[in-house]
């Protein structure tokens, strides 16, 4: 079977193809060579749709027909051109990607960032003298009230937050006691109910008072963004700090680089 002219056996092989600055070659089906040329290395290529491989220069087989390359090199914008035969090997067909055209919806944090840091500050966080050197579990308090975004992006500092407070809580649950105080009202209002008789105490029984926390943790982003004159990229610095809730004194601090775009040229 054909699409317009492009045999599946595009797609087989799509996945040998990547290369960084070598040359590939696809058999797409046809009886006319056309070259591909990007100027950029992991340039990914497409006809009509159809997955043709990846490589900075590549060589298909097409049929006599018009027909739509798409090429989108890692961290660019995409360009698509349609051609019309005749189709000459000697006549390339090239892309070229400018600094100023990285792919700039890709320069801010991502879900992807935000596992990758909550994963390497929760081992830190456990392994610092102030919590790790307790007899006594510390009370912490994890939300966004102290974590501030500084930077030049939209960045949701509650995901951050929520992150972590979800993988501390699954694997440090006896090392650490997480004190919710964004609910400090709804529990104020729970225990009234309960002290007046108009509901029962539960099955955890009564407490002298809510918990005071030892501890909690704040932080910030801040970024550096370079414009088409020297790069189009964006750095970010995210800051987490432990704070003592007695004394104001920071017992834990560590930071964290994510880099997006292109920083220079090839």
């Amino acid at each position: 079977m054909k699409r317009r002219g492009i045999s599946l056996l595009a797609i087989a092989l799509s996945g040998l193809l990547s290369g960084c600055g070598s040359n590939g070659g696809a058999l797409v089906g046809g009886s006319s060579e056309l070259t591909l040329i990007s100027n950029k290395d992991h340039s990914k290529w497409w006809i009509d749709g159809v997955p043709a491989g990846e490589a900075r220069t590549l060589k298909v087989s097409v049929s006599d027909a018009p027909h739509k390359i798409r090429c989108e090199p890692e961290g660019y914008v995409a360009k698509e051109e349609m051609v019309q035969p005749p189709y000459d090997p000697r006549h390339p067909l090239r892309f070229t990607f400018m600094l100023g055209e990285a792919n700039l919806a890709k320069m801010g944090i991502e879900p992807e960032d935000v596992a990758r840091i909550t994963d390497k500050m929760m081992v830190s966080l456990l392994a610092a003298p102030a919590v790790a050197g307790r007899s006594e579990a510390p009370r912490v308090i994890i939300d966004s009230e102290y974590f501030r975004n500084e930077s030049q992006s939209a960045l949701n500092t509650a995901m951050f937050a929520d992150s972590l407070r979800a993988e501390l809580t699954r694997v440090a649950s006896n090392r650490l006691v997480f004190v919710g105080r964004e609910y400090v009202e709804a529990t104020e209002m729970e225990r009234e109910l309960k002290r007046e008789g108009v509901v029962d105490e539960g099955t955890t029984g009564s407490a002298a008072r809510t918990l005071g926390a030892d501890f909690r943790l704040g932080g910030r982003v801040t970024s550096i963004e370079a414009g088409p004159a020297g790069a189009r990229g964006a750095y970010f610095l995210i800051v987490f700090e432990l704070v003592d809730m007695e004394s104001g004194e920071i017992v834990w601090t560590d930071k964290y680089e994510v880099k997006k775009g292109v920083f220079r040229e090839d």
